[in-house]
């Protein structure tokens, strides 16, 4: 199972008020739901194994919970967390048949 790089930018990535890293923004779509959603990379591991390896993880994952749990669907988004920083997450919608 591999993920289909889409489009890459590059950027830098703030782990705090102290450290900033270059990386590269990759979007990527999961091989086999489709799912479009993006993976910061740092640019010291970009175009190596342990870039590739964080990319098809994260096509994995998501994969992965849309065949076992109650997701049905995925889509890549962005929020602010906790430190008012922008992150890359990816939101589930989750399906429910009542009973009866």
């Amino acid at each position: 199972m591999a993920y289909n790089l889409l489009a890459t930018e590059s950027t830098v990535h703030v782990l705090s008020t102290t450290d900033v890293v270059d990386a590269t923004r990759a979007t990527i779509q999961s091989p086999s739901h489709g799912v479009v959603a993006a993976s910061i990379v740092p640019q010291t591991i970009w175009g190596t194994t342990a870039g590739v390896d964080q990319l098809n993880q994260v096509a994995f994952d998501i994969d992965w919970l849309i065949d076992n749990t109650a997701a049905i669907a995925a889509i890549g988004n962005q929020s602010i967390d906790q430190n008012g920083l922008l992150q890359q997450v990816v939101t589930f919608t989750v399906g429910y048949t009542p009973p009866g």
